[in-house]
């Protein structure tokens, strides 16, 4: 007759089941074999783990390399600059003297405008003047024109007066050519008359 005692199961710890004393030792055996493959992966993760950071510090190395090239150029470059900040503080003392000179012309430039100034103003006068001169002339010169317009009228209506005697001496004309025509046939009457007698006399 085999005993059974109770065991508990690796997958479900609330679950049992019955079985012969000798399970025990077997599950324990693997249980004990699944834990030594979990140690061995957990070194493989940790020699990777230990890869990777000699990678790291590698590649840190070469970063320190390269900031300390970096950093040599950094100081050449300061000293470039200093060199080409003395240059434009002489330029700059350059500037302020040619600064000074230009202050100095252009006072002289302001007294000139002064004058300019003044002459401009006696300019402007005389314009004024020639303005009101010109204003008088327009002036003369609308009268002007008023009376010559007076005096084109006036020429109008004597044109007109001697169209008028034209026509009236046309018409004297006319009544002269029709007395003289009158007077031509009285003197052809006046013959007809004389032969009349004459022929009466020789008869």
């Amino acid at each position: 007759m085999t005993l059974l005692t109770p065991i508990q199961g690796p997958s479900h710890p609330g679950l049992q089941r019955w079985g012969p004393p000798g399970d025990e030792a077997v599950q324990g055996s693997s249980e004990a074999v699944q834990g030594s493959s979990e140690a061995v992966q957990g070194s493989s993760e940790a020699v990777q783990g230990s890869s990777e950071a000699v990678q790291g510090s590698s590649e840190a190395v070469q970063g320190s390399s390269e900031a300390v090239q970096g950093s040599s150029e950094a100081v050449q470059g300061s000293s470039e600059a200093v060199q080409g900040s003395s240059e434009a503080v002489q330029g700059s003392s350059e500037a302020v003297q040619g600064s000074s000179e230009a202050v100095q012309g252009s006072s002289e430039a302001v007294q000139g405008s002064s004058e300019a100034v003044q002459g401009s103003s006696e300019a402007v006068q005389g314009s004024s003047e020639a303005v009101q001169g010109s204003s008088e002339a327009v002036q003369g010169s609308s009268e002007a024109v008023q009376g010559s317009s007076e005096a084109v009228q006036g020429s109008s209506e004597a044109v007109q007066g001697s169209s008028e005697a034209v026509q009236g001496s046309s018409e004297a004309v006319q009544g002269s050519s029709e007395a003289v025509q009158g007077s031509s046939e009285a003197v052809q009457g006046s013959s007809e008359a004389v032969q009349g007698s004459s022929e009466g006399v020789s008869a």
